[in-house]
C-alpha cells in the first residue's frame, strides 16, 4: 500500500472516529439535557404544588378571616336585635294601663308566696300600685329604690328576689335564646 492510500485510510478513520465520538457525545449530551429536563421539570413541578399550596393556603386565611367577620358582625347585629328587643319588651310593660301592670306584679307575688315581704322599688318604677300591694300581701316597701326601669327586688328573710323589669326581661330573653337566634337567622 502506498503513503498516500495509508494517509487517506488513516484520515478517513479519523473522521470516521471523530464522528463516532461526536455521535457519542452527542448521545451523552442528549442523555444529560433529557436527565437536566427531568429535574427541572420535577423542580417546576414542585415549585408549581407549593405555590398552589400557599395559594390555597392564603386563599383559606382570607376565606376564614372573612367568615369570621362576617360571623361577627352577625352577632353584633343578632345581639343589638336582642337589646332591642328587650327594650321593647319592657316599653311594652311599663306602657301597659296600672291596673293591668300591677297585675302582673300580683301574680309573680303569688307565685314567688313573697307575703309579708319587704319590696325594694326600682329607680325607673312609676306605674306599680304599691299601697294595694301592701295591703293585698302585708308587704313592706322600702325608701331606698335600686338600679332598674321597673319592679323590684323582694328581701323575705335572707333570701333576696330580682324582680326587677330589666333582670325579667333579660331571664326571659336568655331562656329563649336559641328560639331568638333561629327567628333571627330566619330559620325558621
Amino acid at each position: 500500500m502506498s503513503l498516500q492510500k495509508i494517509l487517506e485510510k488513516l484520515e478517513h478513520e479519523k473522521a470516521e472516529r471523530i464522528r463516532q465520538i461526536e455521535q457519542e457525545y452527542e448521545e451523552k449530551f442528549e442523555k444529560l439535557a433529557q436527565i437536566e429536563k427531568e429535574k427541572f421539570n420535577a423542580w417546576k413541578e414542585e415549585k408549581l404544588k407549593k405555590f398552589e399550596q400557599t395559594i390555597a393556603a392564603e386563599e383559606y386565611a382570607v376565606l376564614s378571616k372573612e367568615r369570621l367577620f362576617f360571623k361577627s358582625e352577625m352577632t353584633r347585629i343578632e345581639n343589638e336585635a336582642i337589646e332591642l328587643v328587650k327594650r321593647k319588651l319592657i316599653e311594652v310593660l311599663l306602657n301597659l294601663p296600672k291596673d293591668t301592670y300591677t297585675s302582673i306584679w300580683e301574680e309573680l307575688i303569688e307565685k314567688e308566696n313573697l307575703s309579708g315581704a319587704k319590696l325594694i322599688p326600682a329607680k325607673g318604677e312609676s306605674k306599680l300600685d304599691f299601697e294595694k300591694l301592701k295591703k293585698k300581701y302585708k308587704l313592706f316597701v322600702a325608701e331606698e329604690k335600686v338600679d332598674g326601669e321597673g319592679g323590684f327586688i323582694a328581701e323575705k328573710g335572707q333570701f333576696l328576689l330580682d324582680l326587677t323589669l330589666d333582670t325579667l326581661v333579660k331571664e326571659a330573653i336568655e331562656n329563649n335564646l336559641s328560639q331568638i337566634a333561629q327567628i333571627l337567622r330566619g330559620e325558621t
